[in-house]
């Protein structure tokens, strides 16, 4: 879908390396996205996480 692609494109973009999720979980979507980076780093699957969100209206 269109959001997995933009999750792509800013990792390819900002040179990062690793995983690129898109969560899609209606309201909650920023909040999912940053307990899963936070939880990645707290159990050292990674050293640094990126997360965020964004609205989008059709």
């Amino acid at each position: 879908s269109a959001t997995c692609v933009a999750a792509g494109r800013v990792s390819y973009c900002l040179g990062l390396q690793g995983p690129a999720l898109a969560i899609d979980t209606a309201c909650s979507s920023s909040l999912v996205a940053i307990h899963t980076a936070c939880e990645a780093l707290r159990s050292n699957d990674c050293q640094l996480a990126l997360a965020g969100g964004v609205t989008v209206m059709p």
